[in-house]
This record gives structure tokens, C-alpha cells and sequence, in this order.
């Protein structure tokens, strides 16, 4: 099992205690810049209204849709992607077949 470290990051206005496993700390730093800029943009819409903790959870919860979105996004391009292979080989199948008539023709 890979060595996981503590790390103390601040989300919100308050500090959080999340552990990280190597090569983790990038992804860590990106979630605390997206939250905090989700909080931040909830609490200027919001003028100081709603307390903190509440746009908190409204920013997990952006950051859970935004993530269920991507991967929405990325299973089209997956499907995409298999249907243009798909689509070139039927491509190449057919200029094969139509070498063969124009072979057939030629005689």
C-alpha cells in the first residue's frame, strides 16, 4: 500500500484535513482553487447572506455535477470515437472492393 499523507487545506473559510497519496497534492490544490472560486463567486451572488458552510456544500455540489458532466462528455467521445473507427474501416473495406472492380473492369 502506497505511503498517504495528511494535508491541511483551506475550503471555504475553513480549514479541512483531507489525506493525500502520492502524486495527489496537484489534484488536491485544483479541487481547493475550484471550491473556493465556486464559494467565493456563491458569496458575491449571494452578498454575505448565506453562511459560509451553506456555499460550501453548494460548491461540492457544482464540483459533483461538473464531474458527472465531464464524464458524461467523455463516454460520448468515446462512442464517437469507436463509431469514426468503425466508419474507417468499413471506409477502407469499400476502396479494397472497389480496387477489385476496377481490376475486374480493366480486363
Amino acid at each position: 500500500m502506497e505511503p498517504r499523507d495528511k494535508r491541511t487545506i483551506r475550503l471555504g473559510g475553513h480549514e479541512v484535513t483531507v489525506v493525500v497519496g502520492p502524486g495527489e497534492d496537484r489534484i488536491l490544490e485544483l479541487a481547493r482553487m475550484r471550491v473556493n472560486e465556486l464559494v467565493d463567486d456563491l458569496q458575491g451572488r449571494s452578498s454575505g447572506l448565506v453562511p459560509t458552510q451553506k456555499l460550501a456544500l453548494m460548491a461540492a455540489f457544482q464540483c459533483a455535477f461538473d464531474a458527472v458532466q465531464l464524464d458524461i462528455q467523455l463516454e460520448a467521445s468515446r462512442r464517437a470515437e469507436a463509431e469514426l473507427a468503425e466508419t474507417k474501416e468499413a471506409l477502407a473495406r469499400l476502396e479494397k472492393l472497389l480496387g477489385k472492380v476496377d481490376d475486374a473492369l480493366a480486363y
